[in-house]
């Protein structure tokens, strides 16, 4: 991780957590912030609407190979339009500009599916919420391609997602 200047958006490092919250919950926060957490779609919805911001997501897997993805340019809506995602500004080796489809969607979880899957709900599928691109961004009719999709396999890695402002 970069030093200094960044906020723990999200930690996910262990299966005593779970992230199969409903909206209410991803809107408001759980979990601690010294431990696994998700600071709140209202806080980052706050935050990023400040200034510019950049988001810097961080993944290890269980063999300790760790990956990141920087985005110059990062923030969420508010509420009334489901916290639509915006990033611009890729670099990293997390691979093929990794959350590059989720920008422009909305936040799902298995209660308030915003997801545009036509074939089922992705926030179900994938027992999380987050900004799940709909079959049309990914050339599939049966899968929710997503960031979260590439840690799926290590289900317990060590994953951060930061945000900074952008100087």
């Amino acid at each position: 991780m970069s030093s200094g200047g960044w906020t723990i958006l999200q930690r996910r490092s262990s299966r005593y957590v779970s992230f199969y919250r409903n909206w209410n919950e991803y809107k408001n926060g759980f979990g601690i912030p010294t431990g696994d957490h998700w600071i709140g779609n209202d806080k980052i919805h706050s935050l990023t609407n400040q200034k510019i911001y950049q988001l810097l997501v961080e993944k290890t897997n269980p063999e300790g190979s760790t990956y990141h993805s920087r985005y110059s340019s990062f923030r969420i809506s508010n509420e009334g339009d489901k916290y639509q995602l915006t990033l611009a500004g890729y670099n990293g080796n997390a691979g093929n500009n990794a959350m590059g489809a989720n920008s422009g969607h909305r936040f799902s979880t298995h209660d308030e599916d915003n997801d545009g899957s036509s074939t089922f709900d992705c926030a179900e599928k994938h027992r999380g919420g987050w900004w799940y691109p709909d079959d049309s961004n990914t050339g599939s009719t049966n899968n929710c391609y997503s960031f979260s999709d590439r840690v799926t396999r290590y289900e317990y890695s060590v994953c951060y997602y930061y945000y900074c402002y952008y100087y």
